[in-house]
């Protein structure tokens, strides 16, 4: 009997893990140094795209990366490992994100798509204009001076 390659999607996150080995854990107010820092890919869908290929399965990854070294050797180490990650998508910080919250906030303020839409655009474009996740998030005043300035209703 011949056996069946099993097929997989995983959909879900990837990252690299920065971690610092020391030889202990620092007291309260303690500085110590480390003895080994090391960049390793990780993220529980990336994980698991990876054992469900050392395990023998085909596998097609879809997730999201930065356009950084960190998401170029992520996309090179899933590549080693041969899971496709054709549909790994890059994202600049965060834009994606912004974008997703913009549209969820003002089609529930508005229940208008077409004008959650522009607005989802802009908040992604204001985010990528920023350093870092969390900081490049715009706030509702100045997504709506954005669209204000370029004669768009918010």
């Amino acid at each position: 009997m011949v056996e069946k390659k099993p097929r997989i999607l995983v959909v879900g996150s990837i990252n690299m893990d920065l971690v610092l080995e020391m030889d202990r854990l620092p007291e309260n107010g303690e500085a110590l140094l480390g003895r080994r820092y090391s960049y390793i890919p990780g993220g529980k869908g990336a994980n698991q795209a990876v054992a469900a290929t050392r395990l023998g399965a085909e596998v097609t990854f879809v997730g999201r990366v930065g356009r950084d070294a960190h998401g170029s050797a992520l996309r090179e180490h899933l590549s080693r490992e041969a899971v496709d990650s054709e549909l790994l998508a890059v994202d600049t910080t965060a834009a994606g994100d912004a974008f997703t919250a913009g549209l969820a906030a003002q089609y529930l303020r508005t229940g208008e798509l077409p004008r959650a839409v522009r607005y989802a655009n802009a908040a992604g474009a204001l985010a990528v204009t920023r350093l870092g996740a969390q900081p490049s998030m715009p706030r509702r005043a100045e997504v709506e001076s954005f669209l204000r300035k370029r004669g768009l209703e918010p």
